[in-house]
C-alpha cells in the first residue's frame, strides 16, 4: 500500500524529520513543505516497514508488528487517513 502527501519537513544536517512548532518558530530557514511518499511494505513473518521518502531528501523507515501498528504511526506523524492509502 502506498500513499502521497504533502508535509513540511524540516531540514537537519544529514537527515530531516518532520516539522513541528518548535522547528516552525526557530528554524522558519530549514523548514519547507515537501511531497512525501509513504509506502508500507513487509509480511506477517517479518513484520512490516514504514517507507517515508520526502521529495529532495533520503528514503527512511520505520518497523512495526504489524499494518495496523504502521498506519497508526502514519495517521499520528502525517495526518493520513484511511481513504488516502491505494
Amino acid at each position: 500500500m502506498e500513499c502521497r502527501i504533502m508535509a513540511r519537513i524540516r531540514e537537519l544536517k544529514g537527515g530531516w524529520q518532520v516539522a513541528d512548532a518548535e522547528d516552525e518558530a526557530n528554524y522558519p530557514q530549514y523548514v519547507s513543505e515537501r511531497e512525501v511518499r509513504l509506502a508500507i511494505e513487509g509480511n506477517p513473518e517479518d513484520g512490516y516497514h514504514l517507507i517515508m521518502s520526502p521529495d529532495g531528501y533520503f528514503t527512511a523507515d520505520g518497523w512495526f508488528p504489524t499494518t495496523e501498528e504502521a498506519l497508526v504511526e502514519a495517521r499520528e506523524v502525517f495526518g493520513v487517513s484511511a481513504a488516502d492509502w491505494k
